[in-house]
């Protein structure tokens, strides 16, 4: 007894510009992601009322250092937004140490980019795909 199974490789998806193709969509729809997550942290992170935080105990004032070191990096397949190794960044997003033993608990805006990201990055790699699959002629 044989088992033999055949693929066929032909059509759109195995011609020799499709993987260029797929491969700018994909960078396409990560860029995309990760500037939609850099305007939504920049909202978050930004002074209020008039260009200061009014978040020190003592009344004192912050001019926005940290939203200013917020940037994005998209290289091969992987994006990344940060804020630039800002040494209170982990105390603003309420993951260091510092955030259990004081009142202030953090922002959360990057948890809270990451969570929109996760709800939008389907709908948006459909779509760049679909483009994808339209340029290649299926």
């Amino acid at each position: 007894m044989k088992l033999s199974i055949r693929v066929e490789t032909s059509g759109p998806l195995f011609r020799r510009n499709a993987t260029k193709v797929l491969t700018r969509e994909i960078k396409a729809g990560i860029q995309e992601m990760v500037e939609e997550a850099e305007d939504f942290i920049n909202q978050r992170a930004q002074p209020r009322p008039a260009g200061e935080y009014k978040s020190r105990a003592d009344g004192g004032t912050s001019t926005g250092n940290y939203r200013r070191n917020i940037s994005t990096v998209v290289k091969d397949l992987v994006g990344i937004v940060h804020d630039g190794g800002v040494v209170y960044g982990p105390w603003l997003e309420g993951v260091s140490g510092r955030n259990q033993t004081t009142r202030f608990k953090g922002y959360g805006i990057f948890k809270q980019a990451r969570e929109l990201i996760n709800k939008r990055f389907k709908r948006v790699m459909e779509k760049r795909l679909a483009k994808a699959t339209r340029r290649l002629g299926g």
